[in-house]
């Protein structure tokens, strides 16, 4: 399906794809299928109640548990019926161009038909930066990043609150929320020039000390590696712990599963000893990953403590003394 905005397949489809449910890549278990075949039907339960909310998180998981054309399908008709108009155009251009691939030529016909009439009724919103050449922007629309090739475009969300976040090295941000009302509508949002922030904050030139003492850096940078080295040593010592346990919690799994196997034949065992044993297993590795974990992290906390820099003596200074980073060090001025 040829779409109407020119942007689709640069940025615009990166943030689209952002809207969609993420998907396991790996051949699921069959846990999992059984799972995710009884979220389907938990779903399609709710959408004949039009709980559409509830029923598009059902299918949601049953996509993400085991990927099928048909879900997609399912997922992109309640995106729709629940008005995330945005959400269901992206999911249905998804499954057209997935069915198109497999030659599933009724379901790329189902699938673009349904995308084409709902990019009639699209919410879109524009976000117009007036110079896009001067400052480092970073431009977030509800939590997610806008490419730079999307700006002064129309692009389409799904309707409601979206909260727009500019931001700039060395600048105020600039936060404002719009409402999306439902489609065909298009909202324009120009982003303001953003005000620099003050000198001093932006490369402490002039550190006021009034009265107060001053630390020097090497000091409290060494108070806080110390800190973190006690921490991680801390976290390493409860994962040996936690691998010793596990470690005993396997050994005595083992060999509670040999007592449904046959004496002669280790290998011949009832279903409770082969569950056993695969629970034995199961705290064996877990018990391997705990010792290398707390390994790792008490050996990380030891490095920390024995090269942390020792604190320096405190300078204090008197009443109205100020420190200002010059060049070549730092000049005092005030009175002693």
């Amino acid at each position: 399906m040829k779409s109407a905005f020119p942007l689709l397949g640069n940025g615009l489809m990166g943030l689209l794809v952002l809207l969609l449910p993420g998907r396991l890549h790996a051949e699921p278990s069959g846990v999992e299928r059984a799972t995710a075949e009884a979220l389907f039907q938990q779903g399609t339960a709710l959408m004949s109640e039009r709980k559409y909310q509830a029923a598009c998180e059902k299918f949601e998981g049953s996509e993400q548990l085991d990927p099928a054309l048909g879900t997609m399908l399912r997922l992109a008709d309640c995106y729709g019926r629940a008005g995330r108009t945005a959400s269901a155009w992206a999911m249905f251009l998804d499954v057209a161009s997935t069915a198109r691939t497999r030659n599933e030529t009724d379901r790329v016909q189902i699938a673009s038909e349904r995308a084409s009439d709902l990019e009639k009724r699209l919410s879109m919103l524009e976000i117009d930066v007036a110079d896009t050449s001067t400052l480092a922007l970073t431009i977030r629309a509800n939590g997610l990043t806008v490419p730079r090739g999307s700006w002064n475009a129309p692009l389409p969300l799904d309707p409601g609150p979206v909260r727009i976040e500019v931001k700039a090295p060395h600048h105020h941000s600039w936060i404002t929320t719009v409402e999306l009302g439902q489609g065909p509508t298009l909202k324009k949002v120009a982003v303001p020039v953003l005000e620099p922030e003050p000198v001093s904050a932006r490369d402490g030139s002039l550190l006021p000390a009034k009265g107060a003492a001053a630390t020097t850096t090497s000091g409290s940078r060494g108070g806080t590696l110390r800190t973190v080295g006690y921490v991680l040593g801390g976290a390493g010592l409860l994962g040996l712990g936690a691998g010793g346990f596990l470690t005993v919690r396997a050994e005595t799994t083992n060999d509670e599963s040999r007592t449904h196997c046959r004496t002669n034949d280790a290998s011949a065992c009832s279903q409770a000893g082969l569950n056993l044993r695969n629970d034995a297993r199961n705290l064996g590795n877990a018990a391997t990953v705990a010792w290398l974990g707390g390994s790792a992290l008490l050996a990380s906390g030891v490095v920390l403590l024995l090269t942390a820099p020792k604190d320096a003596p405190e300078t204090t200074s008197a009443a109205g003394v100020g420190l200002r980073l010059m060049p070549t060090g730092f000049d005092v001025e005030g009175r002693f």
